[in-house]
């Protein structure tokens, strides 16, 4: 209760309405938390809940994909499963890093202590996203949670277009429901 309340909190306090701000964080949340069909249905979920953050704020994928391509390339991404060890985050001391990578970093070579690492990096770059106060801190941290996202995909096999329609279809099912609802009111 306590964390909702502080979810409401911080929504409150910044530009990001309260409606979005929890659905970000919940889909973020249940990613980890299902089976694989389960899990497509959650990454759709997340993925309409950043695009109906990216109506409100005016933002188009071409306002951070390249952005985002820059930073993949700079930076080598999480695809390269670099984590670091950090008293405070992560899973057993250990969080996701793409920055100032040396040899110190650790790169696990099994999926599921990286994937459960990939679900936490998601939360915590949702937070920011909705955190963020100015145009410029949205298209970055979108393209962080872009990147995030589809590097899950990645990992789980998942299509990106499998991903995309599915939200597409969702969409014009949600669309043809609210005409319909007007339909009956008249």
């Amino acid at each position: 209760m306590k964390q909702e309340n502080e979810k409401l909190y911080m929504a409150h306090r910044l530009e990001t309405p309260q409606g979005i701000a929890l659905s970000l964080r919940e889909s973020a949340e249940k990613i980890g938390e299902s089976a694989i069909e389960e899990m497509i249905d959650s990454l759709v979920d997340f993925k309409q809940n950043i695009f109906n953050f990216m109506n409100h704020f005016n933002l188009e994928i071409v306002d951070f994909k390249s952005d985002m391509g820059d930073k993949r390339f700079e930076k080598g991404g999480f695809t390269k499963r670099a984590v670091q060890d950090h008293p405070y985050k992560g899973v057993g001391g250990l969080r996701l890093v793409r920055d100032k990578l040396s040899k110190d970093f650790l790169f696990p070579d099994k999926d599921e202590p990286y994937l459960t690492l990939l679900y936490r990096k998601l939360e915590e770059e949702t937070k920011e996203l909705v955190e963020a106060m100015s145009r410029k801190e949205r298209k970055e941290e979108l393209g962080d949670v872009f990147e995030v996202f589809n590097t899950i995909l990645s990992v789980k096999g998942i299509s990106a277009s499998l991903i995309e329609n599915r939200r597409q279809n969702s969409e014009l099912k949600m669309r043809r429901e609210q005409k319909r609802k007007l339909v009956r009111k008249k």
